[in-house]
């Protein structure tokens, strides 16, 4: 059984290795994935490094790499989430951006072909938080709602059935999932007043 760990660094200063010099930059936040992991800088970039043969490393190949790779096109990244084989990225804006294994629509992206560079998912707005999974993702959105997307063999989408999604549905059975206004905030597991961190409490509707 493959389990993914997902660890929070608040900027700590690590070395990350290039592949022409060894450079410091500062890391705001990590995420482990089955064999690959995903660190986001504070200059809004991402680099992976591990297994890379879906992509999940992002730099447009899948060649496997011991050193930490720039995933390309990404800029603004808030925060980043490894899967088993994929990985993704909470942008500014409030939109995400996915990329690796597909086979079952875990990108969100309308389809279920691998990509090694990311490819923004399907309908996605508003998310302030983002989670994947072994090969599926869920978002948080500003209205206190959540999307999620892939595999749904055992129901882990939500949704009340067990059909793969290749784009966001909406979790089903949810009430007052706590707001968030601001990607940035969440991702921080901060919190004020009027904006309660992503990572607060959460009521599912009791059976009726």
């Amino acid at each position: 059984m493959r389990i993914t760990i997902g660890i929070s660094l608040s900027f700590a200063a690590v070395v990350l290795l290039g592949s022409a010099r060894v450079s410091a930059q500062l890391v705001t936040q990590l995420s482990a994935g089955d064999s690959h992991s995903c660190a986001r800088l504070l200059d809004g970039t991402a680099r992976g490094w591990g297994l890379n043969a879906q992509g999940q490393l992002g730099n447009g190949t899948t060649l496997s790499s011991p050193f930490a790779v720039q995933v390309n096109g990404l800029a603004g990244v808030v925060a980043v989430s490894a899967g088993d084989e994929h990985t993704c990225a909470l942008l500014t804006n409030g939109t995400a951006r996915c990329w690796g294994a597909n086979f079952d629509g875990q990108l969100g992206d309308g389809t279920t072909t691998q990509r090694s560079t990311p490819v923004p998912v399907t309908g996605l707005s508003n998310a302030t938080a983002l989670a994947a999974s072994g090969s599926h993702t869920c978002a948080l959105l500003a209205t206190g709602s959540v999307r999620c997307w892939g595999l749904n063999a055992d129901g882990q989408l939500g949704d009340g059935t067990e059909l793969a999604r290749q784009a966001p549905v909406s979790v089903l059975g949810l009430s007052t999932v706590a707001r968030c206004s601001r990607p940035e905030v969440c991702a921080a597991g901060a919190s004020t007043d009027s904006a309660p961190s992503a990572m607060a409490r959460r009521r599912v509707d009791s059976p009726r």
